[in-house]
């Protein structure tokens, strides 16, 4: 079968490779020797030195143009590590990472910097050296300032053992990240001042109280109303009861075990079949525990200890010294509450014998003051916004804490 020829071309330029005719042979000479007609072709033209010439400028404006570029970056990246030095002095930072800065500097500056270089390289060479990185850099795109702070985090834990604090090398192993950062940095606590204390008094306290406010936890729907649904194709209600009731791991095998019982009265092909199958995979996949309780356990995990700090630091602060004149009636009542509580706290012993790390007010009783409060003052409470911060760990946003490896 004959083949039609045809003439390739790549880009612009057409593959011209001069050959025999093939079209005029009329001999059975061997044609894969050399003939003059190639050999005259193939032969180095006139043009030859002028275009050595060009490739070799070409090569050399590549040389320098690679020069250049690596400079560029060497320059961008020292202006970068310049620029990360000088936000992480004036980032609005938790107050713990400010701390854990400030020891790392005065430990190692040097340390600090080529650490922070080594990270900007590291991301320099994910986005393939473009030069762009350092502008997205400082638009927060790669490090935002959540990220730096768990960098310095993870540089304080890598440089545990050169930091001399009294804890033996056993006390360091058999510790948490957590606890071997509160060993480290001190933690210090909420900020409280004549400026802040009343809002942060509120805030802080509405976040106690809606996290103890009881769950509204339905009773489960009987499996058989759960099978009765799936037959008639409708089991979004009963799914979303069980979901909010949280039923236990035991509960979820025997409705697992009903619907299989069930299984065996239906043909495989049927719809009710493919329902009742849809049903125990959906009755599988239920966790136990309530998405309303999820919720709470991650909006105020922290709730408690937040509170308990910011409570510790309310004590030293002159609380006649506050401006009540522009407050509501409301806002006045809880000025003169929060006196009381600072009051009450100071005579307390054994508030005054906790510190600040994780978890040291889990067991305080914060309600033997709070529940004496007026139905006035509970319901603005609980009305109120509660703390933007009761879910982090000493103020560290969760992207940071992930540094922690907690």
């Amino acid at each position: 079968m004959a083949i039609a020829a045809q003439r390739f071309q790549f880009l612009d330029r057409e593959t011209n490779v001069p050959t025999i005719d093939f079209t005029e042979l009329s001999d059975n000479q061997v044609y894969n020797l050399n003939v003059p007609e190639l050999e005259s072709s193939l032969n180095i033209g006139e043009k030859t030195e002028a275009l050595v010439a060009k490739l070799g400028e070409s090569l050399t404006e590549l040389k320098e143009m690679i020069e250049s570029g690596v400079n560029a970056a060497a320059e961008g990246l020292q202006k970068a590590l310049n620029e990360v030095m000088s936000a992480l002095e004036s980032l609005d930072l938790p107050g713990i990472v400010k701390d854990i800065f400030a020891s790392l500097k005065a430990l190692d500056l040097s340390g600090i910097r080529d650490f922070f270089r080594d990270i900007l390289k590291i991301g320099q060479s994910f986005l393939c050296n473009n030069l762009d990185f350092l502008k997205l850099f400082m638009l927060g795109f790669s490090l935002n300032k959540n990220i730096l702070s768990g960098l310095i985090i993870a540089l304080l834990l890598s440089w545990l053992d050169r930091f001399c604090k009294g804890f033996s090398k056993e006390d360091v192993d058999n510790s948490s990240p957590t606890e071997r950062l509160e060993m480290l940095a001190k933690p210090k606590g909420i900020l409280a001042n004549t400026t802040n204390a009343l809002n942060k008094f509120t805030s802080s306290v509405a976040s106690f109280k809606i996290a103890g406010q009881p769950l509204f936890i339905p009773q489960p729907i009987d499996i058989a109303s759960g099978i009765n649904s799936a037959i008639v194709n409708n089991i979004n209600p009963f799914i979303e009861n069980i979901r909010n009731a949280e039923l236990s791991y035991d509960m979820k095998v025997d409705y697992s075990l009903a619907v299989d019982l069930e299984l065996d009265r239906h043909v495989p092909s049927s719809q009710e079949y493919r329902n009742l199958l849809t049903l125990r995979a959906e009755i599988n996949n239920v966790p136990t525990i309530s998405e309303a309780r999820r919720e709470r356990d991650l909006n105020y995990a922290y709730a408690n200890d937040e509170l308990g700090s910011f409570s510790r630091n309310l004590i030293d602060v002159d609380l006649s010294a506050i401006n009540t004149f522009s407050l509501t009636p409301i806002q006045k009542q809880l000025h003169e509450t929060m006196k009381r509580y600072q009051t009450h706290l100071s005579n307390d012993s054994d508030f005054m014998n906790r510190n600040m790390n994780t978890g040291s007010y889990d067991t305080y009783n914060f309600d033997g003051f709070f529940n004496s409060l007026s139905l006035a003052e509970t319901e603005y409470l609980l009305q109120s916004k509660p703390s933007e911060t009761s879910h982090r760990l000493h103020q560290i946003h969760p992207t940071s804490q992930v540094f922690l490896g907690a």
